[in-house]
């Protein structure tokens, strides 16, 4: 391998291991992993610290006012969604309809 290649995969591991690369990066980091043990070692060491990153912060309550304001639009998605649902049918209706379709007669038989 390369030298140059191999230092810019292990540049670009870390931000691999986050998954912040874009296609092509992301591509060419997977197509050297297939080849490179020492960078899939590398990789597992990031990964593992990228793991642990959500659990770095304390958790954090979000502001009243805004989980009022969230509800709220809840809410209103809710009610909007119910005003403009149509109509249910029962399973019998549902039945009905299925059961004529089926023992009726094909059109081109009806003379």
């Amino acid at each position: 391998m390369h030298t140059e290649t191999h230092a810019h995969i292990l540049d670009l591991l870390p931000a691999y291991a986050l998954g912040c690369l874009d296609a092509d990066e992301a591509a060419e980091v997977a197509t050297h992993l297939a080849s490179c043990a020492a960078c899939r070692q590398e990789l597992l060491a990031y990964q593992a610290v990228a793991d642990q990153l959500p659990l770095a912060l304390p958790e954090a309550s979000p502001p009243t006012a805004l989980k009022q304001q969230l509800m709220q639009q809840i809410r209103h998605e809710a009610q909007r969604e119910t005003a403009v649902s149509p109509p249910q049918q029962s399973w019998w209706q549902t039945w009905q309809a299925a059961l004529s379709r089926f023992f009726s007669k094909p059109q081109w038989q009806v003379a």
